[in-house]
C-alpha cells in the first residue's frame, strides 16, 4: 500500500511537482502535473485555481529546509523504518512546538503591554489629582 493512499485513506488524483520534475506523467492513478504558461483561452479561475496549488507546493520546501538544517533531519541514528519515523516525528514536533512558543511568546507581550499602559494611566490619574 502506497504511503499517501495510507495516510490519507484514498489514492491522491493529482501530484503537483516542480518544474525540475523529469519522469512520467503518470503514476497508477495519480496524475503528475508541473506548471506550464497559461493558455490564453485559460480561465481565470483555472489559472489561480493552478498558482495556488503549485504556491502550496513551493510553500513545503522552506519547511523541509528547516527541518533538515535546524532540527536534525539532516542525520538520522536511529536504527531502521521505525527510527526513521520518529526521527520525523521528532523533527516535527520541534518544529511545531517553537512555531507554538513563538506564538506563546507574542501573546505574552501583548498581555504584559496592555497590563503596563493600564498601570501608567492609573498612575497618571492619581498624579493629575493631587
Amino acid at each position: 500500500m502506497p504511503i499517501v493512499e495510507s495516510s490519507r485513506g484514498k489514492i491522491a488524483e493529482t501530484a503537483f511537482c516542480d518544474r525540475g520534475f523529469r519522469g512520467r506523467k503518470r503514476v497508477g492513478d495519480t496524475a503528475i502535473i508541473l506548471p506550464t504558461s497559461p493558455s490564453p483561452r485559460e480561465s481565470e479561475h483555472a489559472r489561480r485555481k493552478a498558482r495556488k496549488n503549485f504556491g502550496r507546493r513551493s510553500a513545503i520546501e522552506p519547511v523541509i529546509g528547516h527541518l533538515r538544517s535546524d532540527f536534525g533531519l539532516a542525520r538520522n541514528y536511529l536504527k531502521g523504518t521505525i527510527g526513521d519515523a520518529l526521527n520525523l516525528l521528532l523533527s516535527a514536533a520541534a518544529f511545531n512546538f517553537q512555531k507554538w512558543m513563538r506564538a506563546m511568546a507574542q501573546i505574552l507581550l501583548f498581555v504584559l503591554a496592555a497590563v503596563w499602559t493600564t498601570i501608567r494611566r492609573d498612575e497618571e490619574m492619581v498624579a493629575s489629582q493631587t
